[in-house]
């Protein structure tokens, strides 16, 4: 009998431990396609990582601290499943994609801090179908690397630097009757050109409103990055400011998406020999639509950037993917894609950040294809 009410003693011990602690999950995506490709000059086939997620591994985790407040975090890194290696390259981060800490009350809503997602992209990928993936009209228009033939919505900072904020701390309210208010501040940590510390050099601010209410969802956010010194070609301030308006609404037949973006460079002014403005002023207008179709989803697009700041500069693309579930952790995929140039762009198709480029166009006024099928296993 006593060795029974001791046992009893300890297992409740046990349980009670076990609900004060951390609950951590590790997770992950391995995606892989083939796609044949024509940059404007030849066809190729190739295999590449990342087209409807990128490949990645993550651990998450929370702990309940009481009076309906916990404590989270998630570092998350990718990599290419096509050849292994780290998305951000030899001896870069430990976690690329993602690295926060953070506290979340019922009633008070989230605070968060370290590397995480820029509400610019949030927005992005909350009225995109595609979630900024292979087959995002939107995402075409990112640009990796902005420079004169080619300049995105990220402006001069670069995609991942517009994707991912370093440095970030971030607030959001709770739901308010459908509607939730976040701000954004990340810290440029930059040097000046006396050699000093910044206290405002490369940082970003951003507010985002998003509002839900059955099949009707709107949001709005608005974000500038100070990018005045850091890129010594100019002599005066460079800011990127970046607005974002999104819409959705469920008819139920199909899902409907509407995105308009306008990024604010630094107009006409030339970057060294470009024919055209190297952080010009840019309209993107996207129409998506989701629709269920076979046990899958049919997902189609179609986007129209215009550059303010230069002639001859402008793209449209459309494109086209079918997921299918194979099980509730596999789906196999297929798409196609056009995208058309003006003589002074030079715009491809590619998959969302951490996804193998495609092969680059080949010349400004070029237009491109891509057709590919793919597969995407998460755990």
């Amino acid at each position: 009998m006593t060795f029974c009410k001791t046992l009893a003693a300890a297992a409740a011990a046990l349980c009670a431990s076990a609900a004060g602690a951390a609950s951590v999950t590790a997770y992950g995506i391995v995606d892989t396609y083939v796609a044949v490709y024509n940059n404007g000059d030849k066809t190729s086939v190739f295999e590449g990582s990342g087209a409807k997620a990128g490949s990645r591994y993550g651990f998450k985790g929370t702990e309940e601290l009481g009076n309906g407040t916990s404590a989270f975090f998630q570092l998350e890194n990718g990599f290419y499943s096509d050849s292994g290696t780290n998305t951000g390259g030899p001896g870069s981060w430990a976690f690329q994609r993602l690295a926060v800490l953070g506290l979340k009350n019922d009633t008070w809503g989230t605070l968060s801090a370290g590397r995480q997602y820029s509400l610019n992209f949030t927005q992005i990928a909350k009225f995109d179908p595609f979630g900024v993936t292979m087959g995002s009209v939107i995402g075409n228009y990112m640009a990796p690397v902005s420079f004169a033939s080619r300049p995105g919505i990220s402006g001069m900072a670069g995609a991942d630097n517009f994707i991912r904020r370093d440095n970030s701390i971030q607030y959001s309210t709770p739901s308010l009757g459908g509607f939730t208010l976040t701000v954004q501040a990340s810290l440029g940590e930059q040097t000046a050109g006396d050699g000093e510390a910044s206290s405002t050099l490369g940082n970003s601010y951003a507010v985002q409103g998003v509002y839900r209410n059955g099949p009707l969802a709107a949001g709005l956010t608005v974000s500038m990055q100070n990018m005045s010194v850091l890129y010594n070609q100019y002599n005066r301030r460079a800011d990127n400011v970046t607005a974002n308006a999104g819409v959705s609404y469920d008819f139920g037949i199909t899902k409907l998406y509407g995105n308009f973006i306008y990024k604010h460079g630094d107009g006409n002014r030339e970057y060294k020999d470009a024919a055209t403005p190297y952080n010009p002023n840019l309209y993107i207008g996207a129409i998506q639509a989701k629709t269920p179709l076979f046990g899958g989803s049919l997902n189609t697009g179609a986007a129209y950037l215009k550059n303010d700041s230069a002639s001859q500069a402008d793209s449209w693309n459309v494109q086209v993917r079918y997921d299918y579930p194979l099980s509730r952790r596999t789906t196999v995929y297929a798409g196609a894609g056009y995208l058309s140039n003006e003589d002074k762009a030079q715009y491809d198709i590619g998959p969302g950040g951490g996804g193998t480029a495609s092969p680059a166009t080949a010349a400004g006024g070029d237009d491109v294809w891509i057709a590919y099928v793919g597969l995407n296993v998460t755990f």
